[in-house]
Order: structure tokens, then C-alpha cells, then sequence
């Protein structure tokens, strides 16, 4: 009774084994790459309670009998995986891999151990590493940097010890989009092209554009383009034109001459694009004066007024300049002279008024040109500055050396030709008056020098700068040894240093003179530095006999160089001024402002002028990706794969019936191919469990009966004591 006890008990504990197998495989019904198990019973220990007999060779001997043997129930044979492929879950996430065949997938763990899977959930880290749904590292086959081939044996497999993690730098992966795993197990994503500078509409004097592959910038790029020097062009038969680099005009000039009313107008558009009409008027010389003020002088003044040029006397020595008011002032009408602004008042009461009823001392009445310059006579201008006035004419005096404010000088030391400021004397060089030479005709400029100029002094003459060397020594060694072709000595007399200024060479003048004296003169129409120009935006011409009305056109103002300042935006959004740059046309080398390279056509170049601050001139965005191969996924088999071991969360591990595992291409060498987009799923089938649930309860209920049964038998045993 016992015995068959014992073996119900083996019979249950079987049984049970089996249930939790059953209940294992139904909880992972819908466990992605799970593989479900089954149980096989085996019966255990027999007892032996009579042998087998040999029967006899005998015709009346007996017969063989068979053992007779006891068992003692049952017991758990195997719980096998059955390996059997499930069928495709799609997911439309492209890093997500659906084994199509035979085969795992190779990770490493944190403690470097392999392990292997069909539960294909990748990803990347930040750290660019390829990552299951674990956090453990994915393994590839090595690639030859050359061909981004597989490296493999001659028979298309690799031991799984040369297996590489797959990592890609971060600042790699960045650039990476659209990455996708194929049939073959490469690994694919789309590189962000590099940065480009798509031009916008109106720039089609931009020939090309380079941006570095590491350029920060992101967004718009606006520009502004100031022409800084302009180049005249002549029609045929046109000379006698002279036009400043610095002018704003560019493109065709004309002129239009009425001879009935002996007019000029002056026609062509400003650095801007916009039209300009310019009056003509004729100086004293008979040269046709064009200003984009409108002004034939250069100085501060107001219409009506006309300045001639400063009279410098020797340091120590008064110098002058004179105005003339050649018709009254009109009320409103504003002029500088010696520093102070000087404002025309309609009347008295006006005048009165002003600043708060304080008055303005420094205010005319508008009266007779004659009474106005009496007025400015009588004013109180800069220190060692005094006035006289005769009919029309204000004169300002400077009675003491290096001081006052009188209005502007000559050539030679200051600045003639520019705004209002301060006179300076230059120590030891005498300013004699100079022949204005308006450019277009010849002129003189002429200078003393009553001392030897002391070392370190310095004059300007004719466009060059005059140092005076302590010794001939210093002057060899100026410029890095090279010496200085404008240099004088000032161990030489004055005599002898104007003596060697006379023998320089300056740009379209002649230097002449006995002495201590030097006189340039300008002997080319339209050349030379005798005088500056009037005015920034002045075209001088030359006396022309024209004969009848109409329009002459004069040639054409072309720019040849210019400031050019690109602004954008950092990646950051933060907008940002790249550092200026020159453009040049003759140079004809590419505009580099930061990492932004430019090329701009040298025939279209006139139009930079056009270009106004803030002018869209393109987009820097990223270029067109390009399909590149980052990685290789291996595809690993075994001998038997029956003989993995399973370690949970979807992995196996090599067991010594397994075999060694063995890496190779996906979709080569018995292994299937990759699908992206979709994961495996479990291959538990319900029915088939159910059914197994059954049976296995059956069992169960029929072992726990064979316990009752040897227990009711057994009291019925105890029973019959009584």
C-alpha cells in the first residue's frame, strides 16, 4: 500500500512540474522572441521480484517465464524549447529587427559576457552605442574602412571572439537621419550633408559660396556692401573727367547742356540705385563743378557763400582765411565758420527769442550781405583768433602760433578740402597759399622750408609722407633694412633737405624750386595730389565748346572695391556680425568672412553698391543627405541550437552541447535575413497549452485518487484490529 502511495506522490510532483511549464509558456503568450517548453515523463526505479527463465531445449521441459517487476512512479524526463519561428509582429520602428529564419543576434553585457538573442529592440545610447532594450551593447562584424565590407573567413564566417561592438561618435550620429537596418544586416542612415548657402533671388552677382562642414551658422545671412573706390570709364572722345574714388555714383554718367540757358545737369544713380540730378556750375577757371549737395564749395556753408582757400603764414605768423557773402543770407539758412554756428534770423525779435529768450549771440539778421558780414565781423571766435570785415568779406586772423579755429587748410601738413576743425601749424614748414587746382586742369602748390625739419618730423607732400632721419643710418635701416626712398636728413640743411624733396618722384607732378623753396605742379588733367577733391561725390570737367543742346554721355563709374559685412545666426539662434571684409575687383580672390567663402562676378560687381544694409543674401541650411553604411549586424548560429541555455529576458547562452556560436552575413550560411520594422513574436500556441492543461490536470486528479484509494485501503486494514 505504501509503494503505490510513493508513487502517486512521484506521479504528482511530475505533474506539478509540468503545470508550471504550461503556466510559463501561457504568461508569455504575447512575449516578443519567446520560445515555449514542454515536459516529457519518464518512469523511474522498478523492484525486481522474479527474473526471466530460459525455457528448455527439452521437448517436455517447461517453458521461459518473463520478470516480474515493480515500479515505484514517475519522473520529469526533459523540459525542452521549442524552437520552432514565430510569425511577424510589425511596429513601423525602424531600429526594431525581425529574424527571418535561423539565427540570433549577438550583445555583450556589462561584465563582457556574450550572450545571444531573437529579440531584436535596438537603439543607440548618447554615447553613440548600439543598445538592445537592456542597455547591452549590440555586437557587428568588423568593416574594412576601404570597401565598408564585412571582414570574414575565406568561407563567409567569423569566430564570435572577433565580433565588434557597434558605436558611432555622437557628434557623428548627430548628422544621421532616416537610419535603417536591411535584409543583410547593414545598418544605413541618411548623413546630414554639409552646410550650405542657398542664394537668394536677387543674388546673381554671386558666382558661388562655400560654408565649412563645421560652420556654427543656421538661418538667414543679410549683407551690406559699401563701395569704398569707384573707377571712371570715358566714352570715346571724352576727356577732362575726373571722378573721385570715393564718389557716390556708379554706373552710366551723362551730362545735359542747355546752351540757350547755359545750364549743365549732371545725370547717373548714387551707390543706392537711386537717380541723381545734379546742376553744373563754372568756376572761376572755367571748369563745370558738379556736387551731389548741390554746393560748388566743400566748406560748411550755406547757399549763397562761397569760401576761398586758407592763406597759412609761418609759425609765429599770422594766418588767415576769408569768406565772402555774396548775397544775404535767407532766415533759416545755417553757417559754420571759426567753430561757432552762425543762424540767420528773419528779424530782431527772432533773434530774441531764441534759446529761451535768451537771445543768440551768434545769430544774423537777414539784411545785406554787407550787414551780415559786419554782424560776423563783430563776433568773438576761438582764442588767438581775431575779425575784420570789408563790404561783403569776413576775414578770420590767426594771430598766435597753433592756435584757434579758423575753417581749412592746405595740402601740405592739414587737411584741405575737409569739414570745419582745428588748424595746426606743422613745426618748421611754411604753408604758402596754394593755386587752387581743381582737378581737371593744372595747378601749383608751393612750400618753404625755412629750418631743417628735426628728426622725427614728418610733412605730407603730394600723396607722400616726408620722415626726417636723425642720420643716414636711420634712414637705411627704415622699413626693415629696405631704406626710405621719402626720407630726408635732419642733419642736412634746410636747402639741402628741399634739395632732396625736389628729387622725389610723386604721382603726376613735377617738384621744381631754388632754395629752401619746393613748388609742385600738376601737369596731367584729372591726375596728381596737388588738391584734394571738393567733395566726396564731386565730377569735375573740363571747359568743353558745346555746340548745340543736348545730352553727352561721359563714360561709366564702375566700383572696385568695397566693405562687406555679412550678419546671420549662430546654431544657438543668436544673431552674430561676422568680421568685415574687403572685396576687391581686381583682385578677383574669393570673399572670406568666418567660415563663409563668397565669389562674386567681377562683371557684375558695379551692383554691390546696391546693396543696402540688412539685404537678404541667402539661407545657410543643411545639404542634401547622402546614404552612407555606418555598421554590419552579425547574424550568429550554433550546431544545436536545442542546447542554449536560457538566462530570461529573452537571452541564451552557449552551453557545451550547443556548439560554438558562428557569425556570419544575414541571409547567408543557413541563417535567415533581417526585417526592420517588425519583431518576432512568442510561438506559444493556446490550444495546444490548453489542451496540455487538461491532461495534465487529469493526471494530477487521477494521482491524487490512487492516494485516496491506498488510504481507505489501508485504514480498512487498520480496521480489522478492532
Amino acid at each position: 500500500m505504501l509503494g503505490s502511495m510513493y508513487s502517486a506522490v512521484s506521479g504528482l510532483s511530475a505533474h506539478i512540474t509540468k503545470m508550471n511549464v504550461i503556466g510559463n509558456n501561457i504568461s508569455n503568450v504575447n512575449t516578443y522572441g519567446f520560445k515555449s517548453s514542454r515536459v516529457t515523463f519518464s518512469d523511474v526505479f522498478y523492484q525486481t521480484i522474479s527474473g526471466a527463465s530460459e525455457p528448455s531445449t527439452d521437448a517436455s521441459g517447461s517453458g521461459g517465464t518473463n520478470p516480474t517487476q515493480l515500479g515505484y512512479g514517475a519522473k520529469v524526463n526533459s523540459i525542452d524549447v521549442i524552437n520552432t519561428r514565430a510569425g511577424s509582429a510589425t511596429t513601423d520602428r525602424a531600429m526594431d529587427v525581425y529574424i527571418n529564419g535561423e539565427g540570433y543576434l549577438a550583445v555583450q553585457d556589462a561584465d563582457g559576457s556574450f550572450k545571444y538573442t531573437r529579440v531584436g529592440i535596438l537603439g543607440f545610447d548618447k554615447l553613440g552605442n548600439m543598445v538592445d532594450s537592456n542597455g547591452n551593447k549590440v555586437l557587428g562584424l568588423p568593416l574594412d574602412k576601404a570597401t565598408g565590407k564585412a571582414l570574414l573567413n575565406p568561407d563567409g564566417t567569423l569566430d564570435s571572439s572577433k565580433f565588434v561592438p557597434i558605436n558611432i561618435p555622437a557628434a557623428e550620429l548627430d548628422k544621421y537621419s532616416g537610419i535603417t537596418i536591411g535584409q543583410t544586416g547593414e545598418i544605413t542612415g541618411i548623413a546630414q550633408g554639409d552646410p550650405v548657402l542657398s542664394p537668394a533671388s536677387n543674388t546673381g552677382w554671386l558666382t558661388s559660396n562655400k560654408i565649412s562642414a563645421t560652420s556654427l551658422y543656421s538661418g538667414s545671412v543679410t549683407m551690406k556692401a559699401d563701395v569704398t573706390k569707384v573707377a571712371f570709364t570715358p566714352d570715346a572722345g571724352i576727356t577732362g573727367v575726373s571722378i573721385d574714388q570715393g564718389a557716390n555714383i556708379l554706373g552710366d554718367i551723362s551730362i545735359d547742356y542747355d546752351q540757350v540757358a547755359g545750364t549743365y545737369m549732371l545725370n547717373g544713380k548714387d551707390l543706392n540705385g537711386n537717380a541723381i540730378a545734379v546742376p553744373g556750375q563754372k568756376d572761376a577757371l572755367g571748369n563745370i563743378k558738379f556736387y551731389a549737395d548741390g554746393f560748388v564749395n566743400n566748406s560748411n556753408t550755406v547757399a549763397g557763400v562761397a569760401a576761398t582757400p586758407f592763406v597759412a603764414g609761418t609759425p609765429g605768423v599770422q594766418g588767415k582765411t576769408s569768406f565772402t557773402i555774396s548775397t544775404p543770407l535767407a532766415a533759416g539758412d545755417i553757417l559754420t565758420v571759426g567753430g561757432q554756428t552762425i543762424t540767420c534770423y528773419v528779424d530782431a525779435a527772432a533773434r530774441t527769442a531764441a534759446n529761451a529768450g535768451a537771445g543768440d549771440a551768434h545769430g544774423i539778421i537777414v539784411d545785406t550781405a554787407v550787414n551780415q558780414a559786419t554782424a560776423i565781423a563783430g563776433m568773438t571766435f576761438g582764442a588767438g583768433v581775431t575779425t575784420t570785415s570789408l563790404g561783403g568779406v569776413v576775414t578770420l586772423s590767426q594771430v598766435v602760433m597753433g592756435t584757434g579755429n579758423v575753417t581749412q587748410a592746405d595740402a601740405t601738413g592739414v587737411t584741405f578740402g575737409g569739414a570745419v576743425g582745428t588748424l595746426t601749424f606743422t613745426a618748421g614748414v611754411t604753408n604758402i597759399p596754394d593755386t587752387p587746382a581743381t582737378l581737371g586742369v593744372k595747378g601749383t602748390t608751393t612750400f618753404d622750408l625755412p629750418n631743417p625739419l628735426p628728426a622725427g618730423e614728418t610733412i605730407q607732400v603730394g600723396g607722400r609722407t616726408i620722415m626726417s632721419y636723425a642720420n643716414a643710418l636711420a634712414k637705411s635701416a627704415a622699413n626693415g633694412g629696405l631704406g626710405d626712398a621719402y626720407g630726408v636728413l635732419a642733419t642736412n640743411t634746410a636747402i639741402e633737405q628741399a634739395a632732396a624733396i625736389r628729387a622725389m618722384t610723386f604721382t603726376g607732378l613735377t617738384a621744381t624750386g631754388t632754395g629752401n623753396t619746393v613748388t609742385l605742379t600738376q601737369v596731367t588733367a584729372g591726375t596728381g595730389t596737388v588738391l584734394a577733391s571738393a567733395s566726396g561725390s564731386a565730377v569735375s570737367i573740363d571747359p568743353l565748346n558745346y555746340s548745340t543742346t543736348g545730352t553727352y554721355d561721359l563714360g561709366s563709374v564702375a566700383a572696385t572695391e568695397a566693405q562687406i559685412t555679412v550678419s546671420t545666426f549662430l546654431k544657438s539662434g543668436l544673431p552674430t556680425t561676422l568680421p568685415t571684409a574687403t572685396w576687391s575687383a581686381a583682385s578677383l580672390k574669393p570673399l572670406t568672412l568666418g567660415d563663409i567663402e563668397l565669389n562674386i562676378s567681377k562683371a557684375s560687381f558695379e551692383k554691390v553698391g546696391n546693396i543696402a544694409d540688412g539685404t537678404l543674401l541667402g539661407r545657410v541650411g543643411t545639404g542634401a543627405g547622402v546614404p552612407t553604411k555606418i555598421a554590419s549586424l552579425a547574424a550568429v548560429k550554433f550546431t544545436n541550437s536545442d542546447g542554449l541555455s536560457q538566462s530570461g529576458e529573452g537571452y541564451y547562452v552557449e552551453t557545451s552541447n550547443s556548439g560554438k556560436p558562428v557569425g556570419t552575413i544575414p541571409g547567408s550560411q543557413g541563417v535567415g535575413t533581417f526585417r526592420s520594422g517588425a519583431l518576432e513574436m512568442s510561438n506559444v500556441d493556446l490550444s495546444r497549452e490548453f489542451t496540455e492543461m487538461i491532461i495534465t490536470q487529469r493526471g494530477f486528479q487521477a494521482n491524487t485518487r490512487m492516494i485516496t484509494v491506498s488510504d481507505e485501503m489501508l485504514s480498512e486494514l487498520v480496521s480489522m484490529k478492532r
